[in-house]
């Protein structure tokens, strides 16, 4: 599903996934495949707030563990990642930080984050 246009300067991603859950308020999401987000910081951010998102799922980060959260991703959004000794791969996921969230596990090997987001209703979590 394709990303509508809203404005021409914000780069479009090449794959990316968008959908809304209906809780009292709809929850907006992505999934966008960075490809080396380190490189990508202001356009993935102007992305994010161009579309008001509540959680941002990245694969292909190409972050490592000497690359700290705060060099990438802002304090608005809690962040969940896993990353890979090796150039390339890694995932991660970002969550407006007024969402009620825990991370369950992580797998190093299937590069793997889980992640509970509770809804306001708990019949949705």
């Amino acid at each position: 599903m394709a990303v509508p246009s809203v404005r021409s300067s914000v780069p479009q991603p090449r794959c990316c996934f968008c959908l809304n859950v209906s809780w009292s308020a709809p929850l907006v999401l992505l999934q966008v495949n960075c490809r080396s987000i380190s490189n990508k910081i202001l356009e993935f951010w102007n992305l994010v707030d161009t579309y008001n998102l509540d959680v941002v799922i990245g694969t292909e980060s190409w972050l490592s563990e000497e690359i700290n959260n705060a060099e990438v991703f802002r304090d608005d959004y809690i962040t969940f990642r896993e990353d890979r000794c090796s150039r390339g791969d890694g995932v991660f996921i970002c969550i407006k930080n007024y969402i009620d969230c825990r991370e369950l596990w992580t797998d190093e090997d299937l590069e793997m984050v889980a992640v509970e987001v509770k809804g306001r209703n708990q019949k949705f979590t």
